[in-house]
């Protein structure tokens, strides 16, 4: 599926979802997706509680303006070697890029700016790589990786360098990236994680 320069989606959700995965990637090129009512972009294959069990799953958006979202601007979950890059994701309810059991996904150049929570979101994934992002004036952290549960395999092996999180935290406490790695409900429980920053 391509979506190419110009196309504006306003009020529908882009959403790729394959239990088994797919083998070519999903790309938006120069798109502006606004008012979704839950996600501006959703990416998923079926439940499996390791990154390293997921099907290929590739995506590409490219250039996109992503904003005015109820929720997430672009959630990615149980996907293998997504890329977001030189994306404007903004104002959006929630986070403003999102993934849940990712495995290699890549989010480079963005400006991930007035997110109702965070600009970027890591959750239980292996490899990630959040390079180069604006991630500033959120509600609550810039970046955020972790996640911590007695089922899910935990973050590790991320890389984050070169990005700029400034000036978040209006809504609740938050910081410029913030690495949760504890196991739920058990904050004193840490869960190895392994990455540069």
């Amino acid at each position: 599926m391509l979506f190419r320069s110009g196309n504006i989606l306003d009020g529908a959700a882009v959403y790729a979802y394959n239990a088994s995965g797919w083998a070519d990637p999903v790309r938006l090129t120069q798109c502006k997706i606004i008012n979704g009512w839950k996600c501006g972009l959703i990416f998923g294959t079926a439940g499996v509680f390791s990154p390293l069990s997921l099907p290929a799953s590739p995506y590409v958006i490219d250039g996109c303006e992503i904003t005015s979202n109820g929720y997430i601007g672009v959630y990615a979950f149980d996907t293998a070697d997504g890329v977001v890059t030189n994306s404007y994701i903004h104002s959006n309810g929630a986070s403003g890029i999102q993934e849940v059991i990712g495995l290699r996904n890549r989010f480079s150049g963005n400006t991930c700016v007035s997110n109702g929570t965070h600009g970027i979101v890591s959750e239980y994934s292996y490899g990630t790589l959040i390079t180069g992002n604006d991630c500033t004036d959120n509600g609550a952290s810039g970046i955020v990786i972790g996640g911590g549960s007695t089922v899910i395999a935990a973050a590790t092996h991320f890389t984050i360098t070169g990005n700029a999180c400034r000036n978040n935290g209006h809504t609740v406490p938050g910081h410029g990236i913030d690495i949760d790695t504890t196991i739920t409900g058990a904050a004193t429980t840490p869960v190895p994680a392994y990455g540069t920053i």
